[in-house]
C-alpha cells in the first residue's frame, strides 16, 4: 500500500514539474513572439525614416563640396539651392531634397560626387561609432546600412540621376529597371538590419517590464 501510495505521489508530483515546464515553455514562446511583433512594428517606421534621413545628408554633401571647391579654387562663396524636393515613398506626407543647384558658382567632379562621398563616409563613421560603444550582440549588423546607401545612391544618383561627370542619366539606367527596382527596394531591405539591431533592446525592455510588474 505504501508503495502505491508513493507512486501517485511521484505520479502527481511529475504532472506538477510537466505543467510548469509546458507553461514556461508557452511563456517563452509568448514573450519572443510578442518581441518580434514589436521590433517588427517599430522597424516598418524606423527602417524608411534613416533612409529618408540619407536624402538630407546626401544634399548636405553636394553643399560641402560646392562650398569647398568654390571658396578654395575660385576663392568665392557660391549660392546654392535645392532645386527638386519629392514625395517620400509610402509616406507621401514627408517630403524629400534630391537635386542641389549652385546658382553663383563653378560646378565641378567634387560637387557631382560629393553626395555620394559624404553619405558614405557619415554612414560608415556612425556605424563604426555604434559598433565600438554598444554591447548590442548583433552590432555587427550595422555595417549593412553603409552598403545599402552606397546601393541607393550608385543605382539611384549616380546611374538613373545627376551626380556623375555627365550631369545626366547614364545610358545604362534607361536599359534596365534594375537600378529602379533597387532603389525601391532599400527601405525595405533596410528593415532586416534595423529588426535584428532593435531586437535585443526591445527584449531586454520587456524583460525588465514583466519584472517590475
Amino acid at each position: 500500500m505504501r508503495y502505491m501510495e508513493s507512486q501517485k505521489k511521484n505520479k502527481k508530483s511529475s504532472k506538477k514539474v510537466s505543467n510548469k515546464t509546458s507553461l514556461r515553455r508557452f511563456d517563452e514562446w509568448c514573450f519572443k513572439l510578442e518581441s518580434y511583433v514589436i521590433t517588427l512594428g517599430l522597424s516598418i517606421f524606423i527602417a524608411p525614416l534613416i533612409f529618408f534621413l540619407s536624402f538630407y545628408v546626401h544634399e548636405g554633401g553636394h553643399m560641402i563640396y560646392a562650398i569647398l571647391d568654390n571658396l578654395l579654387i575660385y576663392r568665392r562663396f557660391p549660392e546654392i539651392i535645392i532645386s527638386n524636393w519629392v514625395d517620400a515613398p509610402i509616406f507621401s506626407f514627408i517630403k524629400l531634397p534630391q537635386q542641389t543647384m549652385i546658382l553663383n558658382g563653378r560646378f565641378s567632379l567634387n560637387f557631382a560626387l560629393g553626395g555620394i562621398i559624404f553619405t558614405l563616409f557619415v554612414s560608415i563613421f556612425l556605424s563604426y561609432i555604434f559598433y565600438k560603444y554598444s554591447k548590442n550582440e548583433n552590432k555587427k549588423w550595422i555595417f549593412s546600412f553603409p552598403v545599402l546607401f552606397l546601393l541607393h545612391d550608385i543605382a539611384g544618383n549616380y546611374i538613373c540621376g545627376t551626380d556623375n561627370p555627365t550631369s545626366l542619366p547614364l545610358i545604362l539606367c534607361g536599359h534596365s529597371q534594375i537600378f529602379h527596382n533597387t532603389t525601391i527596394a532599400i527601405p525595405f531591405l533596410m528593415m532586416i538590419p534595423t529588426t535584428i539591431i532593435l531586437l535585443p533592446y526591445i527584449q531586454h525592455g520587456l524583460k525588465k517590464l514583466v519584472n517590475s510588474l
